[in-house]
């Protein structure tokens, strides 16, 4: 039981970055500490590993975040592309429609981790 605790623990600590959540983290950590028994040294050491990990875990986002931004960043080219050689073969009003018609698919993304507060209720713009 306490392995599947720290595990868990573990797990939501390292979903959470040092600077969105730092209260939450710190909680989570003093629950650890509180419900696991560590002593002081078990404590900092965790402090370490948890800090190690955090950072491999930010790195990685950021990561995904730059690859899904140049993805995206792709992807509008391409729509551009096959837009500009569609009005290639439409009138003007085919062309409008055709755009009114893209634009009736195409549905807003939900919002990133980054825009949940810690309710996880999506912050105000």
């Amino acid at each position: 039981m306490k392995l599947t605790t720290l595990a868990l623990c573990l797990g939501l600590c390292f979903a959470a970055s040092a600077e969105a959540k730092p209260h939450h983290e710190c909680a989570q950590k003093q629950d650890l500490i509180s419900s696991l028994k560590l002593n002081a040294d078990q404590s900092a050491k965790l402090d370490k590993l948890m800090a190690k990990h955090r950072e491999a875990m930010d790195k990685l986002r950021d990561q995904h975040e730059q690859h899904h931004r140049e993805d995206m960043a792709e992807m509008k080219k391409l729509w551009d592309s096959q837009r500009s050689d569609v009005a290639t073969i439409l009138t003007p009003s085919q062309l409008a429609t055709f755009d009114k018609m893209q634009q009736g698919h195409h549905h807003p993304r939900p919002p990133m981790d980054d825009q949940f507060d810690d309710n996880d209720k999506p912050r105000a713009e």
